[in-house]
């Protein structure tokens, strides 16, 4: 099972990084630019999802961050972004191809604790990201920009 998790994470990394190049060249125009229910521009999505992305390897690595982002601090820049997301991606996907249980995560969030099964971090990496990236693609979309194709069939050429 740890190969087809395995799998899956290789596609997250593969389609953040197939967006993330999608945008570095792009105007601040479209940058900024947002649709109504998102969490910001493409910009601000791209930060929100780096910081998500760290939260869910930190807690189940009981480790701090790789990196240090912050919204209040702003974009740091694709690059950043780049290595960020290839940081916690390559560790989420060799995280799961290593677990044998779905062992509980403890931590302390809001000054509660908490006992959350790993499943939870991980299936919540993927879907945060995804849902994230089609947001990115459907402002891109809405700029007249065509959004790269980042399906699991594109991923594994079929």
């Amino acid at each position: 099972m740890g190969a087809v998790l395995g799998r899956m994470f290789d596609h997250h990394l593969w389609a953040n990084l197939r967006l993330i190049d999608a945008c570095a060249g792009l105007d601040d125009r479209v940058l900024d630019a947002t649709l109504p229910g998102m969490v910001g521009s493409i910009r601000e999505m791209w930060v929100h999802i780096v910081i998500n992305d760290q939260h869910y390897l930190s807690s189940l690595t009981q480790s701090p961050p790789s990196h240090s982002f912050a919204r209040a601090a702003g974009f740091p820049g694709f690059d950043a972004i780049r290595e960020a997301l290839t940081t916690s991606g390559e560790a989420l996907g060799a995280i799961v191809v290593q677990l044998t249980a779905d062992e509980p995560v403890t931590g302390i969030f809001e000054g509660d604790p908490f006992s959350i099964p790993s499943s939870v971090f991980l299936t919540q990496a993927i879907h945060h990201a995804t849902e994230h990236r089609a947001d990115i693609k459907a402002v891109l979309t809405s700029q007249g920009i065509e959004p790269p194709v980042i399906d699991m069939w594109t991923f594994t050429g079929l």
